[in-house]
């Protein structure tokens, strides 16, 4: 069965088919296509939800800082997801810390995006829901979306992608440096993180970079509070308990 589609997360996973289709529009569709529905348009649920999208789409860096819960992750993983399906942008970086939180996971088997999948499994679940389990699968596997651990970030240069930097109120002020050196042309950048959690004993990077950077243009920064937790009631309420 042929198909003719414009859509740009289908003419990504065609490539290696369109080789020798001819027209180069024209692609086999699989007989079993995965149960995915597209998701409605990315909408702001709070005020300050609001204030961090529009500053993802202004802004080279955009910092979220504030309590669990508020939405900060999901909307930077999902704006992201929906610039790559566009064809905005060539890839996903994603990064942060590692600082179990507590506990020790031990030895953890195989390749560098093995031994860091553990830590991004919220956000992968984010791009399920915005792009599909094969999309995000196939982007996963030829590094349209990338893992790239603090500890292995010298000498990268990212460009023409979407970086988000999840946790960071658990990097050092000297490893938020180091991360803000690499950013190239045509980034956008998501930075996201709650001080009041910080694993570390020192500064907080997160903390640091806030201090330094706001005001200074193509920088915006979003401050979540308790009030705008939409994980659930029950979730806003044992977060007040708790002083957060």
């Amino acid at each position: 069965m042929l198909s003719v589609t414009l859509r740009h997360r289908d003419r990504i996973m065609a490539k290696p088919k369109l080789k020798r289709a001819q027209p180069p529009e024209i692609h086999l569709v699989d007989t079993k296509p995965e149960r995915w529905t597209p998701p409605p348009p990315l909408k702001p649920l709070t005020r300050a939800q609001g204030l961090f999208l529009s500053s993802l789409r202004t802004n080279t860096l955009s910092i979220a800082v504030g309590s669990a819960g508020t939405g900060k992750t999901m909307l930077a993983a999902a704006f992201a997801a929906d610039r790559l399906q566009a064809g905005d942008i060539d890839k996903i970086i994603l990064t942060r810390p590692i600082v179990e939180s507590e506990e020790h996971l031990g030895f953890l088997p195989g390749g560098v995006n093995e031994k860091v999948l553990p830590y991004i499994l919220p956000v992968r679940s984010i791009f399920y829901e915005r792009m599909g389990k094969s999309f995000t699968d196939y982007c996963l596997k030829t590094e349209k979306i990338e893992v790239v651990p603090l500890a292995y970030m010298r000498g990268h240069t990212f460009k023409d992608s979407v970086v988000l930097f999840d946790e960071a109120q658990n990097c050092t002020p000297k490893q938020m440096l180091l991360f803000l050196s690499r950013l190239g042309h045509g980034v956008t950048v998501a930075v996201t993180g709650d001080t009041r959690q910080s694993d570390l004993a020192g500064c907080s990077g997160l903390e640091d970079a806030v201090a330094r950077l706001e005001g200074l243009p193509g920088v915006g920064v979003t401050r979540f509070d308790r009030g705008d937790v939409v994980r659930s009631g029950f979730c806003q309420q044992v977060l007040g308990r708790y002083g957060e």
